[in-house]
């Protein structure tokens, strides 16, 4: 069933109905003999204060939202029109977005390569570095590596690393990113050695044998964004 979201500032209890239960906590024989205004102790003239006030808010809500009502649910197919409306209004009203105002149809073209390890036709290693298409993330790329079993330890990994990490810099790229398993011991050290840090933990990130497994969260940040060193030509296609 949908959910229905009432007006962000709900009625508050009328003020008297709250005094009369307020009332009716205290013992009677601590109750104050007069029932006049003045004769309520501070914390209850606090409170209905408030309670005053909190109602005074709520009616003025209601009256410049009448009916306002809002209802959670599914998305649907024949409403990606309106989708798309409502992600450029949000890229236009906040800066919060990933995608600057007007930016979505008109994307960067995509800046992400890929490099392999070839030993004598048979491949043996794989790295791949995404880059995301809007320009507050322009030149960040997200890393992604494999070799063969057979070939580890014969230094694959940091050669397809390094390759990819001097393309970044060819690139004018200022940031580049990648996750792996916390017990993968021999990538963490390989990581380290080739200058990422770690940045965060994702716990419980990965399903693995009949459980989970966190995962660690590295970054390498080649250039300060707007140093002299990264240019006016961040992540162009290099020459």
């Amino acid at each position: 069933m949908p959910a229905v979201l009432a007006p962000e500032y709900p009625l508050a209890p009328n003020s008297a109905t709250a005094a009369a239960r307020m009332r009716s906590r205290v013992p009677s024989a601590d109750r104050p003999r007069s029932s006049g205004p003045g004769s309520l102790d501070e914390g209850m003239r606090r409170t209905l204060s408030f309670n005053q006030l909190n109602e005074s808010w709520s009616r003025r809500r209601v009256a410049e939202h009448p009916g306002a009502m809002t209802t959670i649910r599914a998305s649907t197919a024949e409403e990606g029109d309106a989708l798309a409306e409502l992600r450029r209004a949000l890229d236009a009203e906040t800066a919060f977005m990933l995608a600057e105002p007007g930016e979505r149809g008109s994307e960067l073209p995509d800046q992400s390569y890929r490099f392999v390890a070839d030993d004598g036709g048979r491949l043996v290693g794989v790295i791949d570095v995404f880059a995301l298409r809007w320009r507050r993330a322009r030149g960040r790329g997200a890393i992604v590596l494999g070799v063969r079993a057979s070939a580890q330890g014969q230094g694959v990994g940091r050669a397809l690393l390094n390759e990819a990490i001097a393309e970044a810099r060819r690139r004018a790229m200022w940031r580049l990113e990648l996750t792996t398993m916390r017990h993968n011991q021999v990538a963490l050290g390989l990581y380290e050695a080739c200058g990422f840090e770690v940045e965060g933990v994702r716990r419980s990130s990965v399903r693995m044998d009949g459980g989970f497994v966190d995962e660690v969260y590295m970054g390498l940040v080649l250039a300060p964004p707007g140093s002299a060193e990264m240019g006016d030509h961040l992540g162009d296609e290099p020459a």
